[in-house]
């Protein structure tokens, strides 16, 4: 059994990064409750992190820019990519789609008309 019991820096960047595992949850959280100078670190951390992240959103290429470089490095986007196999799909399996449901029709109609007449 792992008995190592992470220190209270560990447990916090461990919750910053969404990698708290469940089992060291009550002792972050009992720590954060007591601790005035983790719960300021845990402020300035989460603080990092969403200016990061809006800038990370802010920095990001113009699709259009993107979708350009890709085509000129030879890449398709991944809508194009996903018609590019359901399409020669559906064209290799329209045809036994179309006859399944025609065969299923001719078949409910003659078993309904056959129901329907008097013999």
């Amino acid at each position: 059994m792992n008995t190592h019991i992470p220190t209270p820096d560990a447990l916090l960047h461990a919750w910053i990064d969404d990698e708290l595992e469940p089992r060291h949850e009550p002792q972050f959280f009992a720590l954060l409750a007591t601790d005035s100078d983790l719960r300021d670190r845990l402020r300035q951390l989460r603080s990092v992190r969403d200016e990061a992240r809006r800038f990370g959103a802010a920095a990001a290429p113009p699709e259009a820019a993107t979708a350009a470089l890709f085509a000129r490095l030879g890449f398709e986007e991944k809508e194009q990519r996903r018609s590019a196999v359901i399409l020669p799909l559906f064209a290799r399996a329209w045809s036994p789609l179309a006859s399944a449901a025609a065969a299923a029709a001719i078949t409910a109609m003659l078993f309904l008309g056959l129901q329907n007449t008097d013999v």
